[in-house]
């Protein structure tokens, strides 16, 4: 911790604790939405979201109602699936530093070929993480409730770093000046011995841990560790830390540059006038409330149905008031000319499942896993599916810059200053100003494979209508190169364009000479 008064120590924790209260707050306002979205997408979890409470206090109730249909849980699970293939492909370098608005030509130029290596160190060290491997832990089920954090750090030099998901339950988070999130916390419930493994390289944490130890009996500790920006200079970007323990400033310290803090937090579909997003999940409850009471109804049509209840001969009369269920049999007074009678009252289950398929499809077009389907009995063209498809990505683009700027963009920069911390990778400057970062994202994606599929449609419809004309008028050399640059080919090696041509002269040569000798003159008689 550094030098400071203890006035200045009471009014930095004033402040955490004041900041805190405000993330509490907000999601407050959105707490019922994402309990409701976890009942689709994780019923599994505790829906219980406040952190001001250790998860151990939670009481789960054995008669709490559960979904009646699995498609919210496939469908943020699928939703996960897209977003990781979409924005951060494995087999991709889905980031890279690029030619900054503001930077020249020439001065590119001199620091071009030092980004490209030092892009690769960091997506080296990107995929030597276990961030691909929980990628899919941070997304599903959160990112489709439209908010998902990670922590990201390298605890131990010789190993490489760490991504560790965080669940909603212990994110508290509130949106800054520029409307992006700004204020953030992760709040846990920890047991006093396991405090200094929760907070790596404090110091002075075990006396207090053997104070709290004795004055909590067995009792859980709330570690709160919080991060903001600070606006004094808006050139630079300066992130306030601050650890608290049951409420008391135990750390702080200032953490310069881009990509300094470890967490991370991102939002799909992102509203400016409040910190959560708006994922499918939300957007899709009007949908799966109805596909759930439908799928509970078709449920219930099946089983009795299948065992349907009886009425049989009694001196009694039957009461239908508490309603009937399957395989029960009821006494009846006598008069109904049979000894027994089915209580099966019809309906039309064609009618329910009819609509759960609608319903399914328009909650699948929510979370654009809509893929493309043959409809009726001719299959698609390969041009009509590659139209829906790119449909489909041009559809997740827009709201999906908002994730790629918080997510990917961010992980990319904080992967970037841990190597730059440990001198792997030199920060690129040029006269003073530092290299932009050039994204990857599937509304460039789509666009560009767009212009892709005009390009093949014309060279082909050019040389169905004018073959010898397009032959002569089309640059095949160049258009390759164009193609291969929008298809952002990296495995395929174009030669040159004057050994191309030698080449080419030299297979037409032979061809010609072939042909000469097989149709020349007659042998004579």
């Amino acid at each position: 911790m550094p030098d400071t008064t203890t006035d200045d120590l009471k009014g930095l924790q004033k402040e955490a604790l004041d900041r805190l209260k405000d993330c509490e707050a907000q999601k407050a306002q959105v707490e019922l939405d994402l309990r409701e979205g976890y009942f689709f997408s994780a019923p599994w979890r505790s829906r219980q979201l406040s952190s001001k409470t250790s998860p151990l206090n939670d009481k789960t109730d054995d008669t709490e109602e559960e979904p009646a249909t699995s498609l919210g849980m496939e469908a943020s699970a699928d939703f996960a699936g897209i977003i990781t293939s979409t924005f951060m492909p494995s087999n991709f370098d889905w980031a890279r530093r690029g030619q900054g608005a503001f930077l020249s030509e020439e001065d590119w130029g001199a620091v071009k070929d030092e980004a490209e290596k030092g892009d690769k160190q960091i997506m080296n060290a990107i995929r030597a993480s276990n961030l691909e491997a929980n990628a899919f832990q941070v997304f599903a089920p959160d990112l489709s409730l439209g908010t998902a954090a990670v922590w990201i750090d390298d605890p131990t030099p010789a190993m490489p770093a760490a991504a560790k998901a965080i669940p909603l339950r212990e994110l508290e988070i509130n949106i800054g000046p520029d409307g992006r999130i700004d204020d953030r916390f992760v709040v846990k419930h920890v047991k006093p011995r396991n405090l200094k493994a929760n907070l790596p390289g404090i110091a002075g944490l075990d006396d207090l841990a053997k104070a709290k130890a004795n004055q909590t009996k067995g009792k859980r500790l709330r570690v709160a560790q919080g991060f903001w920006r600070k606006w004094e200079d808006v050139g630079s970007v300066r992130w306030q830390h601050v650890i608290l323990v049951d409420d008391k400033l135990v750390h702080d310290e200032e953490m310069t540059g881009e990509g300094s803090i470890p967490l991370l937090v991102m939002r799909f579909f992102p509203d400016a006038s409040r910190p959560f997003g708006n994922g499918p999940m939300l957007q899709a409850k009007p949908w799966l409330r109805i596909l759930d009471a439908l799928s509970g109804c078709t449920q219930d049509r099946a089983d009795i149905a299948i065992a349907p209840p009886i009425g049989y001969p009694n001196d009694g009369v039957v009461n239908f008031e508490g309603g009937i269920q399957s395989g029960m049999a009821y006494p009846m007074a006598p008069g109904s000319g049979r000894d027994f009678v089915p209580l099966y009252f019809q309906g039309d289950p064609n009618l329910g499942l009819i609509t759960l398929a609608e319903l399914e499809a328009s909650i699948k077009r929510l979370f654009y896993i809509d893929r493309p389907e043959q409809r009726g009995k001719t299959p698609p063209t390969a041009f009509q599916f590659l139209d829906e498809l790119m449909e489909a990505q041009r559809r997740i683009g827009p709201p999906g810059q908002g994730f790629w700027l918080e997510g990917p963009l961010e992980i990319f920069l904080r992967f970037k200053f841990m190597q730059e911390r440990a001198g792997l990778v030199a920060p690129l400057t040029s006269d003073g100003r530092l290299v932009s970062v050039t994204p990857f994202n599937p509304a460039v994606a789509s666009a560009e494979a767009q212009e892709v599929q005009q390009a093949t449609r014309f060279v082909e419809l050019a040389r169905a209508l004018f073959p010898a004309e397009s032959q002569a008028a089309i640059d095949g050399f160049t258009t390759l190169e164009n193609i291969k640059k929008k298809m952002r080919e990296e495995l395929v090696v174009m030669r040159a364009s004057d050994e191309s041509k030698r080449l080419i002269e030299g297979l037409l040569n032979a061809a010609g000479g072939a042909g000469a000798q097989q149709g020349g003159a007659p042998n004579g008689p």
